[in-house]
Order: C-alpha cells, then structure tokens, then sequence
C-alpha cells in the first residue's frame, strides 16, 4: 500500500473536462450550467500578507473556487474517472462487495494497492501519467 499526492489538484481541474464529467454522471443539464455560469468569466486577486497589497485581477480557466461548499464534490466527481482509469490497467484489484477498488481517492490523495509488489507498482506508475494527462488538457 502506498500514498500519493497528485499535486493541486484544486488549481488544476480542467473546467471543460469537469463539466463533461459532470453531464455524464448524469448531473441534469441546468446545473451543469448553472456551475459552468459560475466560473464563466471568473477572476481572482492574489493577497500579499495578511492585510497586504492585492494584485489586479486576473482571470482563470482552471481549477475550483476553493472557498466554495461545493469544491471537494466537484473534486470528487472529477477524480472518480481516473479511477475508472485505473481498473483499466487491470490486475488482481481489491473489491468491496461486487465493486473494485484500485485505488482511494480524495482531492489530490491517493492510497494505491496491489496484491503483489509487481501489480502496486504497475499502479503506482499509471496514476501520475493518468492525473497529467486528465489535467492538463
């Protein structure tokens, strides 16, 4: 067993793939808009220090708004593909119930499993190849 960190994984979230991720998990079309509305047109300052100066805003393509209620879902609705993803590179994988489990996924967390040295690591090289290649685009 083995823990991993996929790196701001809040900062990162592609809105284009959250949204189409969204759509087919089936969440109904008016809210999926409704989210999308939200970040369209979406800027943020930065803060220097506590009471400091602020920058100019500035607009932004990706990521969650983290002050959101709603952000640790989206992460997790997001996330939970990659875990799809993972059951494709197959092996003996644990199950609860009738479900497989290749990994435990939280934000930017990862526990990852394997049943023999060979499967962990055949995991644990897939899953920051899968998460680059989920955020980056």
């Amino acid at each position: 067993m083995g823990f991993m960190d996929l790196s701001c994984a809040f900062d990162i979230v592609s809105h284009s793939k959250l949204w189409a991720a969204l759509s087919r998990m089936g969440v109904e079309s008016n809210l999926v808009g409704m989210k999308r509305d939200i970040y369209r047109g979406a800027s943020a300052k930065v803060r220097f220090g506590f009471g400091g100066e602020c920058t100019e805003p500035f607009n932004f393509a990706k990521g969650v708004q983290q002050e959101c209620v709603l952000a640790p879902f989206l992460i997790i609705l997001y996330i939970s593909e990659l875990e799809e993803r993972l059951v494709e590179v197959g092996g003996d994988l644990p199950r609860v119930g009738r479900r497989l489990v290749p990994a435990l996924l939280f934000a930017d967390d990862a526990v990852l499993s394997g049943r023999t040295p060979e499967l962990y690591r055949r995991r644990s090289m897939a899953l920051p190849t899968l998460w680059a290649s989920w955020t980056c685009k």
